[in-house]
């Protein structure tokens, strides 16, 4: 039996842990609110409101998305269905496994876009291109 391709379903909201102090302090710990290992940290900042980044799909990287600052709507698809989900909170993250193509719009140019990732940058395992998208997930899930 072949395993399943996600679907846009397979992308959670996870709830981080928020400690109102002095400050405000959101939490995020690898394997236990990050389900994977961190293995490469990065944002994207300053992109004009109403700007995108990503459009593409990673091959093995699980990457989990926290908006600090600002606001982003991820738009992710499975090449048949898509859901777009707003991060406006910094405690409220979102998992992407492997497999789903997503794209994020900016709301604000302050915005910022804190990424965690269970790989290094590895530019072989990205697909750039919708078209070949569509192509790879048909092939997977026709066990080829």
């Amino acid at each position: 039996m072949k395993p399943s391709m996600p679907t846009v379903d397979s992308a959670i909201i996870i709830n981080l842990p928020r400690v109102n102090d002095d400050c405000v302090l959101v939490i995020a710990e690898a394997k236990k609110h990050a389900p994977f290992d961190i293995q490469r940290v990065f944002f994207a900042t300053s992109v004009p409101a109403g700007g995108m980044r990503g459009h593409h799909a990673h091959l093995q990287c699980h990457q989990l998305l926290i908006c600090p600052c600002g606001a982003v709507s991820v738009v992710i698809t499975d090449g048949e269905s898509s859901r777009t989900i707003t991060l406006d909170k910094p405690e409220k993250a979102l998992h992407i496994p492997p497999g789903l193509w997503a794209e994020e719009i900016y709301r604000d140019p302050a915005t910022v876009l804190l990424v965690l990732c269970d790989r290094p940058y590895e530019p072989e395992d990205y697909i750039r291109d919708m078209t070949a998208y569509r192509a790879w997930r048909m092939r997977c899930e026709a066990g080829h």
